[in-house]
């Protein structure tokens, strides 16, 4: 019977931990928007985003044409990620890309971006310091990804 509940007293928590959406305790993506543009110029990007506590993060991103096609990508990471809040503004869909300079030069049309976030590891961000290293690989990755509305190039 003891070890009935001591292994309810492990597993519990863990199931839980598990199970939880990576927008509950490390990051929220919020919405990304990608702004219409004329033929020429990279699309200026505008996201908001909420870290919710210091944590190893990796994303990629994937934009695709009308025939579904890859016309640019790209991945990062991981980076440790502050928390806070707010808007990201400034930059384009180069820079979000991780520099993939086709971005920059879209033929006429329409094309949506898929972005995915990746918490490297998870159970780190939620463990005093001296446990980390004993038990901050417990949880897998945790991941979480957002398609944009789609854009278009004019």
């Amino acid at each position: 019977m003891k070890k009935h509940i001591f292994s309810a007293l492990i597993f519990v928590p863990y199931l839980t931990l598990a199970a939880l959406p990576t927008s509950a305790f490390w990051y929220d993506p919020g919405e990304v928007r990608i702004i219409d543009t004329a033929q020429g110029s990279a699309p200026k990007v505008e996201f908001f985003r909420h870290i919710k506590r210091p944590t190893s993060i990796s994303y990629s991103t994937v934009t695709r044409n009308e025939r579904n096609d890859i016309v640019c990508e790209g991945r990062g990471g991981p980076f440790t990620y502050k928390p806070g809040r707010g808007i990201l503004s400034g930059k384009d869909l180069v820079w979000w890309s991780a520099g993939d300079e086709r971005c920059g030069n879209l033929p006429v049309g329409h094309y949506w971006p898929e972005t995915c976030w990746t918490v490297v590891a998870p159970t780190r961000a939620l463990l005093p310091d001296f446990l980390k290293d004993a038990f901050g690989w417990l949880l897998p990755p945790k991941r979480v990804c957002r398609v944009s509305q789609p854009f278009e190039i004019y």
